[in-house]
């Protein structure tokens, strides 16, 4: 807002009250030595006003730095809340979705075993030995071990595919058969069963956990409550017996 309006009100009143034009004062020597009084009186008056409408002018500038002062806090304050609330956005975006591990190291992991192979006795590990996807390096295929790299919500999902056929050395009347259980630091947090009853009667089992874990946790697929008997398949046709994982938060 500018104060023209003022100035305008302020210069008008005092010419009225004056009663007489306004004439820029000049001081001379003529004007020093005349002798009415009266017109030494109109040029003190005139030179009077014109330090006031100076300085009148010289206020409404203030005043209107002042404003333009005001605006431009204001200005910057709205944009400083509208930074303040997309950050918070991201923020707390980033805490519940996957992008937020652009920030970090990733975690994810998929391996499966690179060949059919016998049904395993129980307790054993089983070994994904090709390693496709290995984000974190948190997989190691010679033990069959993931080992948590950072603190977080995991998910896991794992196959085994029993064989209606003799494979990988197997033999007799059994076909494939075998549990197989998720472990989290030698807990059970989960189990799947694929049986083959007879011949060509194919199976396939797959499980799916999500589990909170700490750094340093140990993850692996067990054969677990009995001993497996005959073949598992893990091929481009009857489908890989396979672990992966990923961090999810």
């Amino acid at each position: 807002m500018e104060y023209t309006l003022s100035l305008f009100v302020f210069v008008t009143f005092v010419l009225i009250f004056d009663g007489n034009n306004y004439v820029e004062p000049v001081l001379t020597s003529s004007n020093l030595t005349t002798d009415r009084e009266g017109d030494l009186n109109k040029i003190l008056i005139n030179q009077d006003l014109t330090q006031k409408i100076q300085l009148a002018q010289n206020v409404i500038k203030v005043m209107n730095d002042v404003q333009k002062l005001k605006n431009d806090v204001q200005r910057l304050e709205t944009e400083n809340s509208h930074l303040k609330a997309e950050i918070d956005y991201k923020t707390n975006s980033c805490t519940r979705t996957l992008e937020c591990l652009d920030q970090k190291t990733r975690v994810a992991f998929y391996a499966y075993y690179s060949n059919n192979f016998k049904a395993l006795t129980t307790g054993t590990t089983l070994v994904f030995d090709s390693v496709i996807t290995n984000l974190g390096n948190g997989y190691h295929n010679r033990t069959g071990i993931f080992t948590t790299p950072s603190s977080g919500v995991y998910a896991f999902t794992w196959t085994v595919n029993a064989a209606g056929l003799h494979v990988a050395g197997s033999s007799g009347n059994e076909y494939g058969e075998m549990n197989a259980s998720i472990k989290q630091n030698g807990v059970t947090r989960g189990s799947i069963k694929a049986d083959s009853e007879r011949k060509n009667d194919d199976d396939s089992a797959t499980g799916f956990v999500v589990l909170s874990l700490s750094l340093g946790d140990k993850i692996k697929i067990v054969s677990d409550k009995f001993n497996g008997q005959g073949g598992m398949y893990s091929d481009d046709e009857y489908g890989r017996t396979s672990f992966s994982g990923f961090q999810i938060a």
